[in-house]
């Protein structure tokens, strides 16, 4: 028989939870393989920020009046930004390297995942050792910990789950 496909319509506003975590003196880049339309859907961006995408030449396009500097992965596939670079690195949708992750982000930075309620969350929680950590736990963490923080948006959980980026 043919197999449907399914779309869960999340039960959450990704752009919204986002937000919550960005300022304006925030590195920001978003990770997407749409050309730069979730991008274009935050309503307030930092200045500084970038969008990594596969399909750049569109996403210069959609983005253009954004501000946002529109960029590709390096030739041997890595992110291409420095060291301890950005603030928060928001993936939507996309493959990563949760290495590159934890390179480019600054301390004290977030990673945070958008997976519109597909089945790799559980691999996600298993590869990162995740646990629910509440805000006041990250909130009460010295801002000198080098530590850098994981946000998992899924409508397959009851509730975003926010833990220490752990390799």
């Amino acid at each position: 028989g043919e197999e449907l496909m399914q779309q869960t319509i999340p039960s959450y506003e990704p752009h919204r939870i986002i937000e919550d975590y960005l300022n304006e003196e925030n590195h920001l880049a978003v990770i997407s393989v749409d050309g730069g339309n979730f991008t274009s859907q935050f309503e307030k961006l930092p200045p500084i920020t970038y969008s990594v995408e596969l399909n750049p030449t569109k996403a210069r396009e959609t983005l253009e009046e954004k501000g946002v500097k529109v960029t590709t992965f390096t030739s041997q596939g890595k992110m291409p930004f420095k060291d301890e670079k950005l603030d928060v690195v928001v993936n939507e949708l996309s493959n990563y390297d949760k290495f590159e992750m934890y390179r480019i982000l600054k301390p004290g930075g977030y990673l945070v995942v958008d997976q519109l309620g597909s089945d790799n969350y559980k691999e996600i929680i298993n590869s990162y050792n995740l646990t629910n950590i509440s805000n006041k736990a990250i909130e009460s963490t010295p801002p000198d910990t080098p530590t850098r923080y994981f946000l998992f948006l899924s409508n397959k959980l009851s509730s975003n789950i926010i833990s220490p980026l752990v390799l």
